[in-house]
């Protein structure tokens, strides 16, 4: 009985050990996500004074990010001269390169509007997974929308945690040349299971056509829900066959201050 009890810190120190590594970090990430912002109110004789527990930074956003280049380096800067694009039905063939062409009225080979879907899978840290699709249609070479889901789930011993982010955005194609194509996106996101929340997005992107039949894919997307953020930074390498894509690459998703390092394998499809 006095080994035992001599023992005791020890076993309770191993008992607080296995139940904080047991914790959920799915679970974590959402119970900081579910937290609405707070505010102090303050009454005075002629205004009331709010003042949010952490700064609007979607508003810091817009001005860094809009308000300022337009400010200071003119439209241009953002949206950039309209130079006629018209779309490359598939990268690589007939000598040419990457998702846009110069137009030529004589070639009738071209697109005047794109529409590819794609889904994929990751697999990361603390066994931390994800199913992902995506649904991409541009209305012509400046502009286009992206509607996402991706459905993340963790293995927490006899129980699966989950947590669903769906996405919908405004894309501008700010560079349209031969080798690479660039691009920044603002939109809305969503984050189901309890949280039930509707959050700000924004992101950019490029995609590099390096040699037949290799493209490379740059993006970094943060989704804004309840004062806490989503991030998403991609890498990835794409083979080209014909109107089908396959894909690797690493993924680093960064649930609040949960940090994911992920290896993603999935597919794309190019309709028109």
């Amino acid at each position: 009985m006095k080994i035992l009890f001599m023992r005791f810190p020890y076993i309770l120190c191993l008992c607080f050990s296995v139940s904080s590594f047991s914790q959920s970090k799915l679970k974590n990430a959402k119970e900081d996500l579910s937290q609405k912002p707070s505010s102090i109110i303050s009454y005075n004789n002629s205004s009331v004074e709010s003042k949010p527990k952490k700064n609007t930074f979607a508003a810091f956003l817009f001005v860094e990010l809009i308000a300022e280049p337009l400010l200071w380096s003119g439209k241009t800067l953002l949206i950039g001269k309209k130079e006629v694009r018209v779309f490359n039905p598939i990268p690589y063939e007939n000598n040419h390169y990457g998702e846009y062409l110069e137009f030529d009225k004589n070639d009738e080979s071209y697109r005047v509007n794109l529409l590819q879907a794609s889904m994929n899978y990751s697999s990361g840290k603390y066994q931390i997974n994800g199913l992902h699709a995506e649904l991409e249609y541009r209305f012509s070479d400046l502009i286009g929308v992206t509607a996402r889901h991706s459905h993340f789930y963790e293995k927490n011993f006899d129980k699966t945690e989950n947590l669903d982010l769906s996405g919908l955005t405004f894309n501008y194609y700010r560079i349209r040349e031969k080798f690479i194509t660039v691009w920044w996106s603002l939109g809305v996101s969503y984050l189901a299971n309890k949280v039930n929340s509707i959050g700000f997005r924004y992101g950019v992107g490029a995609r590099i056509f390096v040699k037949k039949p290799i493209s490379l894919l740059l993006s970094w997307q943060q989704d804004f829900i309840n004062s806490e953020s989503i991030n998403e930074s991609k890498v990835q390498l794409d083979y080209h066959l014909k109107k089908l894509n396959v894909f690797v690459g690493y993924n680093h998703y960064n649930f609040t201050a949960i940090k994911t390092p992920s290896m993603t394998i999935g597919l794309r499809y190019k309709f028109r």
